[in-house]
């Protein structure tokens, strides 16, 4: 690419911007816009002191990376209306999309080949009250309110790097250059990205937000909390026969395929939609000590298990797909505010994994940081620190953090047992009943990199080539990678240095191979651009991660991303990426032990999250 100076970009100033069309994103925008219009009638009627704010000429503006809102997003899902309820009472009114009210919650403890009905459904799974739906379907709904309140939202805007001012705070987003080729180099249709500018920064881009990561990296945001920890969930919707499920049938299940004595936490989910639809998915812990922990796999085994192929037999496959969800509670948030932004959603990691909920905590978070950027905008103040601390007091002073704080060494509680999921299991099960009480005071977790266990140690003499920092995501990253990743000659040995399973193995029936999967996905990219998924040194994956780890990208991704393919002379194998299957979901982002690989948004594609 040309240097940098010679591209000139265009500029738009907006009175707030949201990073991001998710639930976060979208209810902040809707709730500052509430705020914004009731002050201005009280200023106009004289009950407000003050001048009204103009937000014609710099609107509320939420940017989006995919080409339609939703596209990108996906849950399982049950909502806790909490929040949806003080957003837009009258949600149900105005037609929001839900499938139907939870009635009937069982859980399904799994054998190999047996099912066990749990006789008492355990608290935090109670979803009486709450409501099955396609978060796909609701962030659109989501939408049709905020534009109907006058803020502008812009899919197929990818934020592709912060901008900051000259006193070091955020002062707004980049996008992404688009019309760059798989060289690196400009195409005749090269399109720089626009340059956004706003008092006020809020990113709610979703789980490990790559704009996010940067900001943590940058301020320092994690320091003396725990890291993340990730899971990912693995969905498909299904088409099945009538009558074969209940109206509002909400089921989960724990063990098989994963063991109550081994190391890693799970589960599955079964809930009923309309028309003879079925959500079902299998999330898989992110911080399993097997090098060749497979969530694909383990979704494909749990539908061979009678109780659940019996449920989809005679059906056929809808959508698929994934995305990570960040599940290490209340100590694992960063500080979700610096001096010209906020964290909300699950970019700061606002979710309660003990009710695999996160849909109305994502919600409330955003709304709490609009009435942050209110006061920001009302007192045409600058965004410093003090100013946006004051999402984080409101966050403390919310049923946020109350039902956060009530749970916030669960995840702990199955990461430090001695004897796997059972032990853990029942450790949880105490923190709940104690209120958070026991065990007491911040019980540390450890990422899930550093959880995975090498297939063969280092050599004794240190010889290992050491890693590179990851680098940052920005508008340069990927295209300047393609040229150094041109370089790397290296190659791993044609035959793996230990025995292991196939990356992906397609069987019959109901389970279906990662390929196939991708296909239900809808995802696609253009193939003639810088792979958006960044390797910061690939000679590393052919030969140390090869012999220490058996290269466990093969497995991890659920999308068949990485593949360890014969070079073209037959005598070796190399890493090679198939970027146009990704389905965004991070999960190589996370969890590569050797934190090289940065996920930077592509200019364009991705999934299409259809009624997911």
């Amino acid at each position: 690419m040309s240097d940098e100076a010679e591209i000139e970009r265009d500029e738009l100033e907006c009175g707030a911007l949201f990073v991001g069309a998710g639930p976060a994103s979208l209810a902040g925008a809707i709730r500052l816009a509430d705020l914004v219009q009731a002050h201005n009638d009280g200023v106009e009627n004289g009950t407000v002191e003050g001048e009204p704010i103009d937000l014609e000429e710099t609107p509320i503006m939420v940017i989006e990376k995919a080409p339609e809102v939703g596209d990108h997003t996906m849950s399982g899902a049950i909502m806790d209306p909490r929040a949806i309820k003080e957003l837009i009472p009258d949600f149900l009114e105005r037609e929001a999309p839900v499938e139907g009210e939870a009635l009937h919650d069982s859980l399904w403890v799994l054998f190999k080949k047996r099912k066990l009905s749990a006789p008492i459904v355990p608290p935090t799974f109670n979803n009486h009250g709450n409501y099955i739906l396609s978060l796909n379907k609701f962030v659109k709904w989501l939408a049709e309110q905020a534009e109907e309140k006058g803020i502008q939202i812009l899919p197929d805007f990818p934020g592709a790097e912060v901008l900051y001012d000259e006193q070091g705070a955020v002062k707004g987003v980049r996008t992404v250059d688009k019309g760059i080729d798989k060289h690196g180099e400009r195409k005749d249709n090269f399109e720089p990205g626009t340059d956004l500018h706003s008092p006020i920064t809020i990113f709610g881009e979703g789980s490990r937000g790559s704009l996010t990561r940067s900001l943590i990296g940058r301020f320092k945001l994690t320091e003396g909390r725990n890291p993340q920890i990730y899971s990912t969930g693995v969905k498909e919707v299904w088409k099945i026969p009538a009558g074969r499920l209940k109206p509002g049938q909400v089921i989960h299940t724990a063990g098989y395929p994963i063991g109550v004595l081994g190391n890693e936490f799970g589960g599955a989910w079964i809930y009923a939609l309309k028309d003879d639809h079925v959500s079902i998915g299998f999330v898989t812990s992110l911080d399993s000590p097997d090098p060749n922990c497979d969530p694909h796999r383990l979704f494909s085994l749990w539908k061979s298990h009678p109780a659940i192929a019996a449920i989809l037999e005679g059906g056929e496959v809808v959508r698929y797909g994934a995305k990570t969800i960040p599940e290490g509670g209340w100590f694992s948030l960063p500080l979700p505010y610096m001096p010209g932004a906020m964290l909300v959603g699950d970019s700061a990691g606002f979710l309660n994994i003990s009710r695999l909920k996160g849909i109305h905590l994502a919600m409330k978070s955003g709304m709490l940081a609009a009435e942050a950027a209110f006061e920001i905008l009302r007192d045409k103040a600058p965004a410093t620190r003090d100013r946006t601390k004051v999402y984080w007091k409101k966050v403390l002073d919310s049923w946020v953090f109350e039902e956060m704080w009530k749970v916030r060494n669960f995840r702990q509680s199955f990461q430090k047992a001695p004897f796997g999921f059972l032990r853990g299991g029942l450790a949880a099960g105490l923190h709940i009943q104690s209120g958070g009480l026991w065990p007491p005071g911040r019980v540390p977790l450890v990422s899930d990199h550093h959880r995975m266990n090498r297939l063969r140690d280092r050599p004794a003499n240190g010889a290992w080539k050491q890693p590179p920092a990851a680098l940052l995501p920005s508008v340069e990253t990927a295209a300047l990678a393609v040229k150094a990743r041109e370089k790397v000659t290296s190659k791993a040995p044609l035959e793996a240095p230990v025995e292991q399973p196939e990356p992906s193995v397609k069987t019959e029936g109901v389970v279906y191979d990662k390929v196939t999967d991708v296909y239900y996905s809808g995802a696609t990219h253009e193939e003639d651009q810088p792979p958006h998924l960044v390797i910061a040194d690939t000679d590393i994956c052919h030969t140390r991660c090869t012999e220490e780890y058996g290269n466990p990208c093969q497995y991890f991704c659920p999308a068949a991303v990485y593949e360890m393919a014969a070079t073209d002379d037959g005598k070796g194998r190399e890493l090679r990426l198939n970027f146009s299957n990704c389905v965004h979901c991070k999960t190589c982002d996370v969890r590569d032990p050797y934190q090289i690989i940065t996920w930077v948004t592509p200019e364009g594609g991705g999934p299409t999250y259809a009624g997911l």
